[in-house]
């Protein structure tokens, strides 16, 4: 899995797709995609497929070279 991080108003193009980080109520965002017609496009947790929640990232440990000896 790629993670990335986005400020509102920047994008990511995945493909011939861009997807854009847009400000929601709240503290929640909305996501904006903007994808060619024939490029299938679905919310996972809307059909089924993951829960509504995502998982938890795993941490993982530091890179030997930055651990004190």
């Amino acid at each position: 899995m790629l993670i990335i991080t986005r400020n509102l108003g920047q994008s990511v193009t995945i493909g011939n797709a861009r997807v854009f980080v847009l400000k929601g109520p709240g503290g929640r965002i909305k996501l904006g995609i903007e994808a060619p017609r024939e490029i299938p496009i679905r919310r996972d947790d809307a059909d089924g497929n993951q829960p509504a929640r995502p998982a938890p990232v795993p941490q993982l440990p530091p890179p030997a070279d930055l651990v004190a000896a």
